[in-house]
């Protein structure tokens, strides 16, 4: 086939069409269809459940997928975020107990605190509703969820082992910031063409009073002075959590991250157009009320 002769050296194929979601079905029959057609490694992707707790997330689900397709390998996503001991034979580890591992590893290697956060609301899932899990989200530094969890003390020990305070989370926003386009990737959806990145809102780099330096606050106003129209948001939900698009004119923005709420959704796409439109306060023009 044209793909052998190119020399792959394997090929991963994920058992839905470009235009089905998460919760249609997997056809494993069409990967098993591959596998049987080229002489080609198959990894299969696609066995997970949108359910995270569906017995096809379990490492035994997992293995029933990999043999249904006959596949050389298989690829998890989902269900290795929301429980990475899937990999092990066996029941899965308590949830609780993978996040204070988890939370281990982020404190002894030194991990930002959006990827972080990100990370967790994947094990959390519907915990996110509990009083731990509010008190979670209403976190704004690695300090902060390193203490709803019970971790400030090693947190803190840690730091000043490093030689430093702790880490300074909004430095480390605005230094992504400045490598926004690096992360840019583009994806289909129907006839709509969104760039997308990966970008969590967080509610307290932005001022408790200073609704002006919000992310949809400066898109509004560009919009409005580039005479764009409204910017138009649409709403994608998982497992209660959220994520949004924005379009702006001819262009569609998205954040690859998942929120909490549907206002964080909505912000964090503003937040991807905001970034990619190169907007600032500067490029606003201000309106001055008259008294």
């Amino acid at each position: 086939s044209l793909i052998e002769s190119c020399g792959v050296a394997a090929l991963g194929v994920h058992g839905r069409t470009k235009e089905q979601r998460p919760n249609d079905p997997c056809d494993a029959e069409s990967i098993l269809a591959v596998v049987r057609h080229t002489s080609l490694p198959i990894i299969a992707n696609g066995g997970s459940s949108n359910n995270r707790n569906s017995q096809i997330n379990t490492y035994k689900g997992i293995k029933q997928f990999w043999e249904k397709t006959e596949a050389a390998s298989v690829m998890v996503a989902r269900a290795a975020e929301w429980n990475p001991s899937v990999f092990r034979e066996g029941e899965k580890e308590d949830i609780m107990v993978v996040i204070n591992k988890y939370f281990g590893y982020a404190i002894e290697f030194d991990y930002p605190f959006n990827i972080v956060k990100y990370c967790v609301q994947q094990l959390m899932g519907s915990m996110q509703e509990s009083d731990l899990g509010r008190r979670f989200l209403n976190c704004a530094t690695m300090g902060d969820l390193c203490e709803v969890f019970g971790l400030g003390k090693e947190y803190k020990e840690k730091q000043e082992l490093l030689g430093g305070q702790e880490r300074p989370d909004k430095e480390f926003s605005e230094k992504v910031n400045k490598e926004e386009r690096e992360g840019t990737r583009k994806r289909k959806i129907g006839e709509e063409v969104v760039t997308e990145m990966f970008c969590p809102f967080v509610r307290g780099h932005y001022g408790t009073n200073e609704s002006s330096n919000l992310p949809k606050t400066l898109l509004l106003l560009f919009a409005r002075q580039k005479e764009l129209g409204q910017p138009k948001y649409v709403m994608e939900q998982q497992d209660k959590q959220f994520r949004a698009r924005v379009r702006l004119g001819e262009e569609s923005y998205g954040s690859m991250a998942w929120e909490k709420n549907k206002k964080y959704a909505e912000q964090g796409a503003a937040l991807v157009a905001v970034k990619c439109l190169n907007i600032t306060k500067d490029d606003i023009v201000w309106k001055q009320t008259k008294v």
